[in-house]
């Protein structure tokens, strides 16, 4: 293996470095051209812009709706593996429901599914003189750690605390904590009036807890259900999937104890009442948006045809703008710009299209969402909880880079009068329609030039047309020593004259 010359490392990093600073060079420039041009076609500008920002605006607004239902992973460990246990009774039109006595026996008579219970959401008094109304739900001492969540301050409930006759505990919520307490970090232990009675304080929930059917709690007590004639008492029951088994495995796992259940139910209250009784198992989260799944999916999917109508407004605004600009294109191609640099000028300017729109969009999207809140009704589920959070203002942002770059190179094709090819390495050429391949560049001089084409001349009577190159055509100098003149052959034919 050759040796390395000496300084080659140091060389190496001078090169690099060099090429950083014209690559920011390079930048900086296609920037303030871009800018330049949309100053100065402003109805263009105000046009694109508006199509961005409307669209932008929109789906981030509703992105910011569905998102916390449809998308973002629930707030529990492995909120994935969480289930939904009830059953279905026709006879009676009830659906989700599930009995004690059902929920006890199955969850020692399987070990697919590890199950806790709760008892929904109720009204409740809390404090004194006067009491405030707040939302108090009663839970099972392992509901807690079944969801993978430990409070923020103090413990959750103990087994013992969960039977009847124990004295009251509660666990409150980080809200009520920080507005009625001043987030005391010695909060545990403290005494509250809870419906009257006096009820000690073992902990805080965290901020991101929720219930499983997302109505909002301010208090969580235990749940103490009686022991006796308690079998057909109403429960609420979640699961989580033991390590080896999925859906249909754990349904395959509970069909046994469920035929064993409705068998006795039916000795119990009558085998008319069990007909066409079903066992439901379902992932907590479509347990949380089955109800409004659908409305959901088509918000979203309007909102998206509405951008595809704004992208196809950008998509048809700059090829009229790009029509527009062939000459320019031609022009800076014959003086020598690369495909690649004419490239590089385009996303530039899509990409400033982008984040000048995408920061008008959040800052639309951010008052959308005010409206939203402003007219949606009370106990709109997550409603509540939409925001414009870093997730979203993301979308937002990749949205509108996306929609822009797109459609930023689009552009019609060059005019047919002008081509460049290459043969083998040798010099570019400029070729028209049914004229002979031309070489330029052959002028002396490290820079090159352009061969000169005033030896075919117009035919008698016409004239070539004069166009203007961009630069001062009097005062720019070849290497050569000669003076630089720029304009089109009656063929069509980009040529220099010196």
């Amino acid at each position: 293996m050759p040796r390395k010359p000496a300084g080659y490392d140091n060389v190496k990093r001078t090169m690099l470095s060099a090429s950083y600073w014209l690559w920011l060079d390079h930048l900086r420039r296609d920037v303030e051209f871009a800018s330049r041009g949309f100053v100065r076609d402003r109805r263009f500008t105000l046009s694109a812009l508006g199509a961005i920002v409307l669209a932008v605006g929109a789906a981030a607004a509703v992105f910011g709706v569905v998102d916390r239902s449809l998308f973002r992973p629930l707030p529990y460990q492995r909120g994935e593996r969480l289930v939904s246990v009830s059953m279905f009774l026709p006879s009676l039109a009830l659906s989700d429901i599930m009995f004690l006595g059902a929920y006890r026996d199955w969850r020692v008579a399987q070990n697919a599914v590890e199950l806790t219970s709760w008892s929904g959401v109720t009204a409740c008094d809390f404090g004194s003189a006067p009491p405030q109304r707040l939302n108090c739900a009663r839970a099972e001492s392992t509901f807690l750690p079944l969801l993978g969540m430990r409070p923020v301050v103090g413990r959750t409930f103990s087994a013992g605390e969960d039977q009847p006759g124990a004295d009251p505990v509660a666990l409150i919520s980080h809200a009520l904590w920080r507005t009625n307490f001043s987030a005391d970090p010695a909060i545990a232990g403290k005494q509250v009036l809870l419906d009257g009675a006096p009820t000690r304080i073992v902990g805080v929930l965290p901020a991101d807890f929720e219930t499983p059917d997302l109505v909002p709690a301010d208090v969580l007590v235990p749940q103490k259900y009686p022991h006796a004639n308690a079998r057909n008492y109403q429960v609420a029951v979640i699961g989580r999937l033991r390590s080896g088994y999925g859906l249909a495995s754990a349904a395959a796992a509970l069909a046994g104890p469920f035929e064993n259940f409705r068998r006795d139910f039916g000795e119990r209250v009558g085998g008319n009442f069990t007909k066409g009784m079903q066992l439901h198992l379902d992932p907590l989260r479509d347990r949380q948006v089955r109800q409004y799944r659908l409305t959901l999916w088509v918000l979203l999917g309007a909102v998206a045809a509405f951008v595809l109508i704004a992208c196809a407004n950008v998509a048809n605004l700059l090829l009229a703008r790009s029509a527009g600009r062939r000459q320019e294109f031609a022009i800076r191609a014959a003086l020598g710009g690369s495909r690649l640099r004419l490239i590089l000028q385009l996303l530039t300017e899509s990409a400033l299209l982008g984040l000048v729109g995408g920061a008008a969009g959040c800052g639309l999207a951010w008052g959308l969402l005010r409206v939203f809140l402003a007219i949606a009704p009370d106990g709109t589920m997550r409603l509540r909880d939409a925001m414009l959070d870093a997730r979203v203002l993301l979308f937002a942002m990749v949205l509108a880079l996306v929609t822009s770059l797109l459609f930023g190179l689009a552009r019609p094709a060059p005019p047919r009068g002008l081509r460049r090819r290459s043969n083998h390495g040798a010099a570019p050429q400029v070729v028209a329609p049914g004229a002979h391949r031309r070489p330029i560049g052959d002028l002396p001089g490290p820079a090159g030039g352009l061969r000169p084409a005033a030896h075919q001349p117009p035919p008698p009577g016409e004239h070539a047309p004069r166009i203007s190159p961009g630069t001062d055509r009097d005062r720019v100098v070849h290497p050569a020593g000669v003076s630089l003149r720029t304009r089109f052959a009656p063929d069509g034919l980009v040529a220099a004259a010196v």
